[in-house]
This record gives structure tokens, sequence and C-alpha cells, in this order.
């Protein structure tokens, strides 16, 4: 698959009417890693929300349960906001019992295309906003064009001409190895001009949800790098590997942060087309 960047549109929890109230964008990699980000809208953010102000965040791998893509799983024990959620509970002696990742439900969707880079997708999956309760849904997804998507632009990708035939550039790094995963967990993506991270801090044991999160765009024309979204104490940008060219990238190479902390490693490289 090559690497991507789609939005949703909107999310429909059967039978109730479809609606959105967050920004979710997930970028994807050719090797099926990805990283899925699902803010909420800052104006609508409520009182409970403050604390993690997101719908959910997670990481993980796409596999493809049927050729044409019209089924597909998606994996959340890499990285999961909901499982953390819980594991700070336990922590915290709130949750008698300790979460497990193999108890993380499947999340497999069905897709169909229903105009240029939209398509629908179907499934079941739990529903926070009814105590996690397994519930029907219908989303729509837009595919966007990794270069021309901007914050203010949704740029549609015309999958026609352009997926599968141009390399916007991508690479990914995780958080590896036992002594790294000890401290942190986390995954970062970039693909075209855009970047999404994740990093959970396993030693906060205050926070609600002790996740660092990031959206960047690369402004071009300025030649630098725009916050379009950050969450958490470590959301600073030298925690993250964030590089302006993609030449230095290679897969092994390890970015350190300034203060030794954490090491993140490079485990997919994807060069953009000249």
């Amino acid at each position: 698959m090559p690497s991507s960047i789609s939005t949703r549109e909107s999310i429909q929890w059967l039978p109730d009417e479809a609606g959105e109230r967050s920004i979710t964008v997930v970028l994807s990699s050719p090797g099926s890693r990805f990283v899925d980000l699902r803010p909420v809208i800052p104006s609508i953010v409520t009182p409970e929300e403050s604390e993690f102000p997101f719908e959910w965040a997670f990481a993980g791998y796409e596999r493809v349960l049927k050729g044409d893509y019209s089924i597909m799983e998606f994996t959340h024990d890499f990285f999961d906001s909901s499982y953390i959620y819980k594991y700070q509970l336990f922590n915290k002696n709130l949750l008698s019992e300790k979460p497990l990742l193999e108890d993380i439900s499947a999340d497999i969707g069905y897709f169909e295309t229903i105009g240029i880079g939209r398509r629908r997708e179907t499934g079941k999956m739990a529903n926070s906003a009814n105590g996690d309760k397994i519930t029907d849904y219908v989303e729509i997804w837009q595919s966007l064009n990794p270069i021309k998507f901007t914050p203010t632009e949704k740029a549609i990708l015309h999958e026609d001409t352009e997926e599968g035939t141009t390399e916007y550039g991508c690479y990914v790094y995780d958080i590896v190895g036992d002594d790294n995963k000890e401290l942190y967990e986390g995954r970062v993506i970039r693909v075209g001009n855009w970047i999404q991270g994740l990093v959970w801090d396993k030693s906060d044991k205050t926070s609600k949800v002790p996740i660092s999160a990031i959206r960047l765009w690369f402004d071009k024309s300025k030649g630098n790098w725009v916050d379009v979204h950050s969450f958490g104490n470590l959301k600073s940008f030298e925690n993250f590997p964030i590089f302006n060219d993609f030449k230095i990238v290679n897969v092994n190479s390890e970015f350190t942060t300034s203060d030794g902390n954490i090491t993140w490693t490079c485990v997919e490289v994807e060069q953009p087309s000249q």
C-alpha cells in the first residue's frame, strides 16, 4: 500500500444521527503502520474531556483481510489511549484488575467507495458514550493529498491519477527495545508535509492519560513546521524525530532527545519522488 493521509468526515453510532466532534486524521505508511489522532474540536471540549481532549489516539498496523481492501483490520495493541487510560486507573488503585493488551477488541472495518477518494466504513466497536458498549457504526472517510493538504485546505486525493503512482515521502520512528519501552512507548510518522506522533510516559502516575501527541504541518514557503495540534507534557518538538529532509533518514538510524531520556529508531522510510 502507498503512504496515505485520510480524514474522517463523520461517524454515526446506529441508530443515532451522523455527526463529528473530532478533527480525525490518520497517517499510514507503505509498511502498513499508522498513527490515528482524534482530538475533540477545541470549541466543544467539555470540562470532563479537558484533561485528555481526544476521542481516541492510537497507533498500530493495518492488515488487509480482502484483496480489494474492502475488509481491513486495524490493530491497536501497539498503542491505544483507551488501554492506557485503564492502565492508569489500575496504577491509581481505581481498577482491581490490570488491563491486558490481548483484551483490546478487534477493529475490523468494511469499506466501500462512494466518491472521489471517499469511502464508507461500517462495523462494530466500543462506544465510549454508552459505557463502551459494542455498537454498530458508519464512518465516512476522505483521502487527502499529502502535499497539497494544508491546515486550511482539504485538497482531495484523486486516487485514479495519484494514489499508487506518487511517492510522497514517508518515515516511521518507533520506541523499540525493552530498556526504552520500560519508561516510554510511542510512534512518529511523517507522510508528505504532515507528521503525527504519540508517546506514553510511563513514569507519569498522576495524569488522567499520560500521553503526549503532536500533529504538525510543514510550511514549505517558510521552511518550518507549524504546530497544528499538540498535547501533553512531552509535546515539545525536541522530543520527537522531526526532519525537513527525507535524505538524512535511514532505517535503523536513531534520534535521541536532548535530555537523553527517549531514543527513537527509524523502522521504515520511503523517499519522495523527484
